[in-house]
């Protein structure tokens, strides 16, 4: 997201899809699960939800699996576990709002992991 920034020690590692960072209809970035109990009901229904105002595709990529971000089973199917990174990709009208929002999501569950 152009301007957004995270320590080298965050879990959440921003990558834009574009030429020289600039967005062009998709938008990528990578978060690292820290959360003990991996990606399970509560942050993927917190997700889900989050992804319903927006008009645009999310889709999440963990090893060989693929799920959309709006899909409870899809998201539980990946099997997405402490430590192992998830990639986001967003794309369509609102891709800059909603990466925002996931962005701001993961990293607050990732605060109240560590409690």
């Amino acid at each position: 997201l152009p301007g957004h920034t995270y320590p080298p020690d965050s879990p959440l590692n921003v990558q834009m899809a574009g030429k020289d960072g600039e967005a062009y209809g998709m938008i990528e970035f990578t978060y690292r699960i820290k959360d003990r109990q991996g990606l399970h009901v509560r942050p993927v229904t917190r997700l889900a939800l989050a992804a319903e105002p927006f008009v645009c595709r999310t889709t999440v990529i963990c090893g060989e699996k693929q799920a959309d971000v709006r899909s409870l089973m899809s998201m539980l199917a990946l099997e997405a576990q402490y430590g192992m990174s998830v990639t986001f990709k967003v794309e369509g009208r609102d891709e800059e709002k909603a990466a925002q929002t996931f962005l701001a999501l993961l990293d607050e569950m990732t605060e109240n992991s560590r409690q």
